[in-house]
């Protein structure tokens, strides 16, 4: 009876043991999904105390450009009024042109060409209506495209960190020669720059089957002409703040690269195409932008990965052609940035938290 029931107790032993084990030995992946799942609701408690941050900051930097604004039509002409990061030349008749990107960049606050003629942003790009000559055409602006824009963009950023947010708008005129230089960087925790660049890409560039992307609040984007998988001609237009009868409008070639290090994407505005002629509507303003985004994979000391963005423009607004210019056009179009860049990072956060949540 004793050995039965030694053996009895053995089995119950061995039996609760085996139990035991089964709960300790959780499928690898299922572990994985739980420390992810933790990650993620982290990262989703950093985002919303670091959003609240931005508000705040861009609240500050929104009332700064306003005074700055009202002092700059009170001042005389050639005193430059800083405030913040935001610069603000008055004087136009000591300012040197240049029609270079690189120029322009080296000589930041944007310089602004008061009459007609070729912009400073880039060379003046023109499409004809030949098929053919239309691929080459688009294929030689964007080639070299993201190796310019990436040595650009880091010497403008490098030095910037990517928390606190950091946003810095500047501009020229406040008048029909509006010019905006905005650069901003921030960051996405738990996910590296392929992902979020893939996201990033399918939400803003990802066409439905007749060829467009609305995003609601932000812009309406048409293909035009697909050069190649990651190239491509698009119309693209936004609705301005405090401004809502005005629309602003560009024809751009966009690509993008992946490396392991980085992904880049990057655009450039087309300025006259023979087969789509400027809108009629006297409200409908084209622009001249060239632009980049930047996304990089950082690790922090924890071992926690994020991506940083680091987002670099050049726009002009033609704000001339116009029937009536406001004295202060600078405002609405600093304003249309900003909320672009901020709203357009919480899409791609918020995608990303749900997609890892519920997978």
């Amino acid at each position: 009876m004793t050995p039965s029931g030694s053996h009895g107790t053995e089995d119950k032993e061995s039996t609760a043991y085996s139990s035991d084990g089964d709960k300790d030995k959780i499928p690898e992946i299922e572990d994985k999904k739980t420390r992810r799942r933790a990650q993620i609701a982290k990262s989703a408690r950093k985002h919303r105390i670091r959003q609240k941050q931005e508000l705040h900051n861009l609240r500050t930097q929104v009332h700064e450009l306003t005074e700055a604004l009202a002092k700059a039509q009170r001042g005389s002409r050639g005193v430059v009024q800083k405030t913040g990061s935001i610069e603000i030349p008055l004087g136009q008749t000591d300012i040197e042109m240049s029609h270079s990107l690189r120029g322009l960049w080296l000589n930041a606050p944007l310089q602004t060409d008061a009459g007609p003629g070729p912009n400073v942003f880039h060379p003046f790009h023109h499409l004809g209506a030949d098929t053919t000559e239309r691929v080459e055409t688009l294929s030689e602006i964007a080639r070299p495209c993201p190796a310019r824009m990436y040595t650009q963009v880091m010497e403008e950023t490098r030095a910037i960190p990517s928390f606190p947010p950091y946003v810095d708008v500047r501009m020229t005129s406040t008048g029909e020669n509006v010019s905006v230089k905005f650069c901003r960087v921030c960051e996405i925790t738990s996910f590296d720059h392929r992902t979020v660049s893939e996201v990033f890409w399918d939400i803003f560039w990802g066409f439905d089957s007749n060829g467009v992307v609305n995003n609601p609040g932000l812009c309406h984007r048409k293909l035009l002409l697909q050069i190649d998988s990651n190239t491509h001609y698009e119309h693209i237009s936004y609705c301005v703040p405090n401004m809502p009868e005005v629309r602003l409008e560009s024809l751009d070639v966009v690509t993008r690269v992946h490396h392991p290090q980085y992904s880049i994407f990057t655009w450039e505005s087309i300025d006259q195409d023979d087969l789509i002629p400027a809108s009629v509507d006297p409200h409908t303003i084209r622009r001249e932008e060239v632009g980049s985004i930047l996304f990089q994979t950082e690790t922090d000391s924890d071992g926690c990965i994020r991506t940083v963005l680091r987002t670099v423009l050049y726009s002009r607004p033609f704000v001339r052609t116009l029937p009536k210019i406001f004295g202060d056009m600078n405002e609405p179009f600093a304003h249309l940035y900003c909320r672009l860049n901020v709203i357009a990072e919480e899409q791609v956060s918020r995608h990303l938290l749900q997609k890892f949540m519920t997978s």
